[in-house]
């Protein structure tokens, strides 16, 4: 953005990331949503490949503008926030703002995805996810509820993708890869797929084993693999499914004891 148009502004950072994030999930999700079930995700797969190979196209062509080696990843400038040049910071004062940034706009997304869930647009799309045929059948047009909610997931991966570029100064074709994809889902069903905080729930969650895990062996893909499965397979409900089924099982046990 600042080799092209001069600009160092975070909020024109991140208006250009979520524009284009939110475009690219318009024309993918009218697509994607043509099919639905198992082609709907295969067919999301496919698209995000064809995003992750054009985009190390363009950083192998134009990596040089940023002195770094061509089909790893472009280094992203320090913005200005408010005025404000975040450049003469040191690394570990530039972490500390982009936190509090990042800190900051976690509870709106959050408020606004929680209204939407709560209104009658998301009620539909509950509809949906636990039965389709029944949901069209019902009258609710489940195709185009389907691309709405492509289009609104583009918008929060586009706000998600935005900050996490300024905040690692990296932007990297690896979280568009679809493994990273892959590793959303498994913190969706980690948490309880079911529920809104189970989500939040299981993202952190994955990250504390991620990091645990990395840590601990050179092997860690192959023991946080089966640390998720062993999770999956003892809480199939995931972990809100855990805390929210303990007070019955407690009282159960109570019950057992009398």
């Amino acid at each position: 953005m600042y080799r092209f148009f001069g600009t160092t502004q975070i909020e024109v950072y991140m208006l250009s990331g979520i524009a284009v994030s939110t475009l690219l999930a318009v024309v993918f999700g009218y697509i994607s949503s043509r099919n639905t079930r198992l082609y709907f995700s295969i067919l999301t797969l496919a698209l995000s490949q064809v995003v992750h190979v054009v985009v190390l196209f363009l950083i192998k062509y134009f990596a040089f503008f940023n002195g770094i080696e061509p089909g790893f990843a472009l280094r992203v400038r320090r913005p200005t926030i408010l005025g404000m040049d975040l450049s003469p910071l040191s690394f570990r004062e530039y972490q500390t703002v982009m936190y509090y940034v990042i800190l900051a706009a976690f509870p709106v997304l959050l408020f606004v995805m929680w209204k939407i869930v709560n209104s009658p647009f998301g009620a539909a799309l509950k509809a949906i996810r636990e039965n389709d045929l029944r949901a069209e059948s019902s009258g609710i047009p489940v195709k185009r509820y389907v691309w709405y909610a492509f289009i609104l997931s583009g918008f929060y991966a586009g706000v998600a993708g935005a900050l996490f570029a300024q905040a690692s100064q990296v932007a990297a074709p690896r979280i568009i890869h679809w493994i990273f994809s892959i590793e959303l889902v498994v913190m969706v069903i980690l948490g309880g797929y079911k529920t809104f905080i189970g989500p939040i729930l299981g993202a952190a969650t994955y990250t504390i084993l991620n990091t645990a895990v990395f840590s601990f062996t050179v092997y860690w893909r192959f023991l946080l693999g089966v640390l998720v499965v062993v999770l999956g397979l003892m809480f199939p409900e995931g972990i809100i499914g855990v805390v929210r089924g303990a007070p019955r099982r407690m009282r159960v046990k109570g019950v057992e004891k009398l």
